[in-house]
């Protein structure tokens, strides 16, 4: 099974030409606003850092909501139509989506997300620190379906797949590291549903644990949990050892730690 974006029921809507041009207009119409004010000095610095922070925290959110709509409307008799049950019943494969096709994604659900409280924020509320939040979230949701690859990719593959900075981003828990979303796929997938960095997880878990319908775990995830990841560790322990003196060699003992 190929589990990329085109077997994805919505993939005509993400990818329409309209739909990114909208995304790029309001994307221009942000950054130009926040520029002024920084310009005309009514935007302070704690403004910015705020801004940046909670819109970090938002889009994360966001994405989880996203992933819980999906999780719960996959249609478990057609998976190839679900890009979420093809995630869950072939997530190898899924690690093969390409950088466009996550960017659209990501986009294309940052409008439905922004742009109704950037149109609000315009009109009624007109603050300044919402002004850098909705430009934040603007920016990282091109980023959210590409950290959760590469966090699956850091999880089941060699070290070489995943760049040491994009490494050093997941360890300092600014994209999602390992251990932050392996509870999604072996908690019953009721938990966890943060893409970005997981950050809205405290939040947003109290709810999902609650109402989410707990799912059981593929026969995929079920064998990565076993086999594969012990096989794994058994790799990396001895290249680890016969690899003392490379460069990616401590890299290799912090993915052993971050396997199943």
């Amino acid at each position: 099974m190929d589990a990329t974006l085109p077997a994805f029921r919505h993939q005509k809507f993400v990818t329409h030409p309209a739909i990114q041009l909208t995304y790029a207009i309001l994307l221009s119409k942000q950054f130009i606003k926040c520029f002024q004010l920084i310009k005309q000095k009514k935007m302070s610095a704690a403004d910015i850092i705020v801004g940046i922070t909670s819109g970090i925290f938002i889009t994360d959110l966001c994405s989880g909501i996203f992933h819980i709509i999906t999780d719960i409307t996959s249609d478990d008799k057609d998976k190839e139509k679900s890009i979420a049950g093809n995630h869950h019943v072939d997530t190898l494969n899924y690690n093969d989506m390409k950088l466009s096709d996550m960017i659209f994604a990501g986009t294309a659900t940052s409008i439905v997300n922004l742009a109704p409280l950037q149109l609000l924020n315009d009109t009624k509320i007109k603050s300044t620190k919402l002004d850098v939040i909705i430009l934040t979230g603007y920016l990282l949701s091109t980023a959210v379906m590409w950290s959760h690859t590469q966090s699956h990719k850091r999880n089941h593959f060699d070290a070489d797949d995943i760049h040491p900075f994009v490494a050093w981003l997941q360890d300092k828990h600014l994209l999602l590291h390992p251990s932050e979303h392996r509870p999604h796929h072996s908690n019953n997938h009721n938990s966890d549903f943060g893409l970005l960095n997981n950050w809205s997880a405290p939040l947003l878990n109290v709810f999902s644990r609650k109402f989410v319908k707990a799912m059981p775990l593929t026969k995929e995830e079920e064998w990565l949990r076993t086999k594969y990841c012990t096989d794994r560790k058994d790799k990396m322990k001895q290249t680890s050892s016969s690899s003392q003196k490379s460069p990616s060699s401590s890299f290799w003992k912090k993915m052993t730690s971050a396997c199943c």
